[in-house]
């Protein structure tokens, strides 16, 4: 789960004034060397996510009270485990470490009978070795400039690696009990029924790119004439990432196989990874979009305010339906109930994907003389949710000089005073990381770094990618 919303790590209060801002900005770049870790940022967010649940609750808004609990459930999974570092086998359920206090061990237990209560057990976390060879020189340059001066604790040098942490985070969530309870994902799986949509140019092509490779191709150039009936499978020694062609193998329906090599209908979605013929990408902008596009609109008509609300969606629209313009062009009314159902999603999951496999395959050969055709058939294929848990990528970005350049990844805005989400934060995240991305006749300011480091005055938290790497290095 790109899924996703914890701390932030910033100078302390008191330590924010005009002089340190000075001495953080260098013309129009600014210097992380002197920030420090703030460990108190994640309890603050734990509670913020606590509070958006039980009032969800209290509201008798079942679907976006599931989607809080999932979020709460997931950000204990990632605050209670050990350091990548410490990771010694992939292969068993991380241990978690148990609440640091009674407070901490009620609410997890309130949110896991609640949970259980709709057939969800507690989850789980694993971890899975990262796919090898997947990061470029420029990848990796950005990487180690991010590790190299991002915070810090106690002026100590960071440590920058040669290579990333090879590490992923994963969890299961079921489609019937989770996924499909909300709006937004009703209304994409429409497109899961088209043929259209699935079995697109793109997908056929890397078909028959899996099929003309060496360790295919030999065996349909070894079978005699006639109609037979496959399924596709894929080499589990070695997490491909992307490089179908390399990964995908093809074994007689019936046929032993290898341990080295797993069918496609016993994989789990972290062993196939990105490993898709074709996704379905749901990001951060899709869900404004449908969410925000005459929502925004509404409150600027009805309020004419310069946005500087923190809980309008608390009050202002408890009653009224929405139309809401979606990028496919239809016009629905969506209540306040389900706009906040699908921000739950969201805050939840962040940016996800739908991710399409192939699974059995028929094939038909010809043979007349020394000429051979091959006919081929996806009979099957599979689709699940891909969403990643490890936010180890899109980094702030530094120069080699260690000024501040750019963002990176945002995953969520909470505001500290309320102890809520902040719809509007992430709205100005979501501006500022898609720059053409915007709402029709309304003024979105975008996040600068100045926010960020004014976080512990204002008590606005922007919350990226960085935050958890950084989480991870302390």
């Amino acid at each position: 789960m790109d899924e996703e919303l914890f701390w932030e790590n910033i100078v302390p209060v008191g330590h924010i004034n005009e002089e340190t801002l000075k001495s953080q900005i260098y013309i129009n770049n600014i210097n992380f060397s002197t920030l420090q870790y703030d460990e108190t940022v994640l309890p603050t967010e734990l509670e913020c996510c606590y509070n958006e649940f039980k009032y969800y609750q209290k509201s008798n808004n079942e679907i976006a009270t599931l989607g809080w609990a999932i979020s709460y459930q997931l950000q204990v999974l990632w605050q209670n485990s050990p350091k990548i570092d410490t990771i010694q086998n992939y292969h068993l359920p991380v241990k978690q470490n148990k609440p640091n206090n009674p407070q901490a061990e009620q609410r997890l237990k309130e949110i896991q009978n609640f949970l259980q209560s709709k057939g969800i057990e507690p989850l789980i976390l694993h971890y899975t070795p990262y796919p090898n060879n997947t990061q470029t020189q420029e990848m990796k340059r950005l990487r180690q400039n991010s590790e190299r001066f991002s915070r810090h604790v106690d002026n100590k040098t960071n440590e920058v690696r040669e290579e990333r942490r090879s590490i992923k985070f994963y969890t299961t969530l079921d489609w019937d009990k989770f996924y499909s309870h909300f709006p937004i994902i009703k209304r994409l799986s429409k497109k899961f029924h088209t043929k259209e949509d699935i079995y697109t140019q793109n997908f056929t092509k890397q078909i028959e790119i899996i099929l003309q490779k060496t360790h295919n191709i030999l065996i349909l150039k070894n079978l005699p004439q006639g109609e037979y009936k496959f399924d596709f499978a894929i080499d589990i020694k070695e997490n491909r990432s992307d490089k179908n062609e390399e990964s995908y193998f093809i074994i007689k329906e019936n046929d032993e196989i290898s341990k080295d090599y797993k069918r496609i209908l016993d994989c789990k979605p972290y062993e196939l990874d990105t490993l898709n013929c074709q996704y379905i990408g749901v990001g951060d902008d899709e869900f404004f979009r449908q969410i925000w596009q005459n929502l925004g609109i509404n409150i600027a008509e009805k309020f004419k305010v310069d946005f500087s609300y923190a809980r309008l969606d608390k009050f202002i629209f408890a009653t009224s339906p929405f139309g809401l313009t979606y990028n496919t062009y239809e016009t629905l009314e969506q209540t306040y109930d389900e706009l906040m159902q699908d921000l739950s999603l969201y805050a939840c999951s962040g940016k996800f994907s739908f991710n399409f496999v192939p699974s059995k395959l028929s094939i038909k050969k010809e043979i007349q003389g020394d000429r051979e055709k091959v006919l081929y058939r996806v009979d099957e294929m599979l689709v699940y949710v891909y969403d990643s848990f490890d936010f180890l990528d899109q980094g702030h970005e530094f120069d080699d000089d260690g000024n501040f350049i750019k963002l990176g990844q945002p995953v969520g805005a909470w505001d500290f005073n309320e102890k809520s989400f902040s719809i509007w934060g992430s709205t100005r995240q979501m501006r500022t990381y898609s720059p053409k991305w915007r709402l029709k006749c309304i003024p979105i300011p975008k996040i600068t770094f100045e926010d960020i480091l004014q976080s512990p005055k204002t008590k606005q938290y922007y919350l990226y990618n960085q935050d958890y790497q950084d989480y991870q290095k302390f």
